[in-house]
């Protein structure tokens, strides 16, 4: 058994990519999704780059021969019968190192004990949640989603809600909101026929394959139906627009922010987009902070976002989304009060500095 896609996705989401090398929060120079020595036994160093091509060929490297062979070494993987199950382990040995699953171990004395698979992970790997200083909340997310994709492979098959080929309102409804996400990434349109038919169907998939949610050839379950009409069935308010500027226009967005402070650092395109939800989010978020609110990347044109190594669906490519320099700021506070005001995406970069701040959907990430 190897890694399979899943396990993959997992495992860069928490990662991220770094195309340029770092120093980790253990102080380990780190590069590419999450690399700390090259193939050839190379430890990375700081002042180092790669391209995403080599940061793949690590990648794929350490789960063939160092991720992969270290749970297949422990008791549990004769155990296994599922990919999510070995998916799971993997990103667990990834992160916390082979010493989670091998001896001495309270995974590997309490499975050569006779105790329940399921029981044993579900207990165990949450505890492997805390840095030097305590709890981390990133940790938490991660171990609680490993234990998730563990126990998915013992869950039943959720009943699929539309089948391929039935034709409905409730397809109708779905094709229409379909096309809003479509729009938005500048996808290919599917026909609002009421029918769902196989482009229908992929343009679901598609919707999946970028949400982290399971993909199904045959049809649409409840969950991705109901997430998807209520994202994008219903037009975007018209006071939450997007709005695009010329490079170098004097616009004073609100009262505490300028367009200047959002523009591409590229230097050379010419049309800069910013969320009016954005601003005003911010803006409300200045006031109740009390101190001024640095921003380090709001838009980024597409050329950029992929020069600094950004996700491929970056909110900073939409106008939607903002990293907040803490310095001198109280990181934990300027979260919860993000929240309370009324932002839906957190990416925690506090050890490098920054929060990334957006208003697209409800999730929470580390960098």
């Amino acid at each position: 058994m190897e890694l399979g896609k899943t396990g993959e996705a997992l495992i860069k989401s928490y990662e991220g990519l770094y195309l340029e090398s770092y120093l980790c929060p253990a102080g380990v120079p780190t590069i590419g999704w999450g690399t700390t020595v090259y193939p050839d036994g190379t430890k990375v160093q700081l002042g180092e780059s790669c391209t995403t091509a080599e940061a793949q060929e690590f990648f794929d490297y350490d789960m063939k021969n160092k991720y992969g062979p270290a749970v297949k070494k422990s008791v549990v993987y004769p155990l296994l019968k599922e990919q999510e199950q070995f998916d799971a382990l993997v990103s667990f040995v990834y992160n916390v190192g082979e010493g989670g699953l091998l001896p001495p171990n309270s995974i590997d004395r309490r499975i050569r004990a006779g105790e329940p698979l399921n029981e044993v992970i579900s207990e165990e790997l949450p505890r492997w949640n805390k840095g030097p200083d305590g709890e981390l909340a990133g940790l938490t997310r991660r171990r609680k989603e490993e234990v998730e994709l563990f126990l998915s492979a013992s869950t039943p098959v959720e009943k699929l809600f539309i089948e391929l080929g039935d034709t409905s309102d409730d397809v109708l409804a779905l094709q229409k909101a379909m096309n809003q996400w479509l729009r938005r990434w500048n996808k290919p349109i599917i026909s609002e026929d009421s029918n769902l038919g196989p482009k229908s169907l992929a343009a679901v998939n598609d919707f999946c394959r970028n949400n982290r949610l399971e993909q199904n050839p045959k049809g649409v379950s409840e969950v991705v139906f109901n997430k998807i009409v209520k994202l994008y069935g219903t037009p975007t308010p018209i006071n939450d627009t997007i709005k695009a500027y010329a490079r170098g226009s004097s616009n004073q967005l609100s009262e505490n922010f300028h367009l200047s402070e959002f523009t591409c650092k590229c230097g050379r395109c010419k049309s800069q987009l910013v969320g009016t939800k954005l601003v005003r989010l911010l803006q409300e978020l200045r006031v109740r902070m009390g101190v001024p609110l640095s921003i380090t990347s709001a838009y980024r044109c597409p050329t950029h976002n992929y020069n600094v190594g950004g996700a491929s669906q970056s909110r900073h490519v939409e106008g939607d989304a903002v990293d907040i320099s803490i310095a001198n700021l109280d990181w934990q506070k300027l979260v919860r009060v993000a929240k309370e005001v009324g932002f839906t995406g957190i990416g925690y970069g506090q050890d490098r500095g920054f929060i990334h701040l957006d208003t697209w959907l409800e999730r929470e990430w580390d960098y």
